[in-house]
């Protein structure tokens, strides 16, 4: 065997030795282990907190990627997004460390209430985070005093009797302490104080002033910013206070035919001038004969209460008397009409009418019209004249004219205002 023929297989193999590395290793680049493909998406944190509105969670949200062996997997993308309640995530999208978990961090939003993000990744189920905002610790503020709310003028619903009233619950219901309520008045009363806090049973109130006027239009709110049910609003009436005080409304100091019918008004008032319902009026007739009807009623809600009066027969001053026995003092008013034949008003610097032509034993009247000049009445010098009527600026008078003739007058202050009356026998 020669030398050659020796080295031969040795250098054969050394060969098939070189190539079979050779070819090993490039057999391990080619099988190398596939990347792990996601095969799950869970929550791995953050889920059911409650935080501040407007305000970022506590803890961060966070997700955790498995495959199908439940390996965890990184280098996922991991989208964001907020699907109720408001706010924002940061970062939008995050990717899945060597743990397999991705986070971001969520700022609630403005409102009270639920708020959720939800965490996607391509070809998995989507997971859902819930979250509870809450203002002061609170969620929701309701009304504890309702309606309707009235007292008298200038009364105070003070917290012993019927305080204007809240409550503040978080989002199970529960009461929540120390939360500060704002109050405001509006329509002419006032509140205790601006602000009032919740008490451990999540009550918050204050004391409501009426002003001196009897009427609806009286408002109050209370609010906390933010709070679901919030403001609340209450719409108030004051009533009258007691009635102290009775005066003619209507009626009074008229000029009619003999027998006519006339009508007097009455109203009853408190201290603070607000009319009064339900006192009980009295009504009577008294000079010059008559009737009045009925004799007993009561005054209606605008105060006022009325009764017909049918004059007497004959001329002349004929009155009428209102009482409210209710009242302190027991108060009378007297209404006073004149019944005469024939009327002659007294307007500025003319008697209308000025020429009145009567019969023997009938009455003439003369009415002012409550004008700011005063005027009088002058009869001339004749046998039969009835007596002069001095300047005045109201009311009425009346004369009666027993026998025949011609009677006239003028007024003293404008001697060109002048009107007679005829008598025929």
């Amino acid at each position: 065997m020669t030398s050659a023929s020796r080295n031969t297989p040795a250098a054969i193999w050394l060969l098939v030795a070189t190539l079979g590395i050779s070819l090993q290793v490039g057999c391990s680049d080619e099988i190398a282990s596939p990347s792990p493909i996601p095969g799950t998406l869970d929550i791995a944190d953050g889920d059911d907190q409650i935080g501040s509105a407007a305000q970022a969670l506590g803890d961060s949200l966070a997700v955790i990627v498995r495959d199908a062996a439940g390996n965890p997997v990184p280098g996922v993308a991991v989208a964001w997004a907020v699907t109720a309640g408001g706010g924002s995530v940061s970062p939008a999208i995050s990717s899945t460390l060597a743990s397999g978990v991705a986070r971001t961090s969520y700022t609630l939003g403005l409102a009270p209430g639920g708020n959720s993000v939800v965490a996607s990744v391509a070809n998995l189920p989507p997971v859902r985070f819930d979250a509870i905002g809450q203002i002061q610790g609170a969620v929701t503020m309701g009304r504890r005093t309702l309606g309707p709310l009235t007292d008298t003028v200038l009364g105070t619903m003070t917290e012993l009797e019927q305080p204007l009233n809240v409550m503040v619950v978080d989002h199970l219901g529960v009461p929540v302490a120390g939360v500060v309520v704002s109050w405001t008045a509006s329509g002419g009363g006032s509140v205790s104080a601006p602000t009032s806090v919740t008490n451990p049973g999540g009550e918050a109130m204050i004391e409501y002033t009426f002003g001196a006027e009897a009427r609806t239009g009286y408002g109050a709110t209370a609010a906390v910013a933010g709070l679901v049910g919030s403001p609340i609003m209450w719409d108030l009436k004051a009533q009258p206070g007691n009635p102290v005080a009775l005066s003619k409304t209507g009626g009074d100091a008229l000029v009619v035919q003999a027998g006519a019918q006339v009508v007097h008004t009455v109203t009853v008032r408190d201290a603070h001038g607000n009319a009064t319902q339900g006192v009980g009026i009295q009504w009577a007739t008294a000079a010059g004969g008559g009737t009045i009807s009925p004799t007993r009623n009561f005054t209606g809600a605008n105060g006022t209460a009325g009764a017909t009066r049918t004059l007497g027969s004959g001329p002349g001053d004929q009155t009428a008397t209102a009482a409210a026995p209710a009242l302190p003092g027991s108060p009378v008013v007297t209404f006073n009409t004149v019944s005469a034949k024939h009327v002659v008003r007294v307007a500025d610097n003319q008697f209308v009418e000025n020429a009145v032509v009567a019969s023997v034993g009938d009455s003439v009247a003369w009415q002012w019209q409550g004008m700011a000049t005063a005027h009088a009445i002058d009869f001339a010098t004749v046998a039969g004249a009835p007596a002069d009527e001095p300047s005045r600026t109201s009311g009425a008078v009346w004369r009666a004219f027993p026998s025949a003739g011609t009677f006239p007058y003028q007024c003293t202050i404008h001697p060109g205002m002048t009107g007679t009356v005829t008598v025929a026998p």
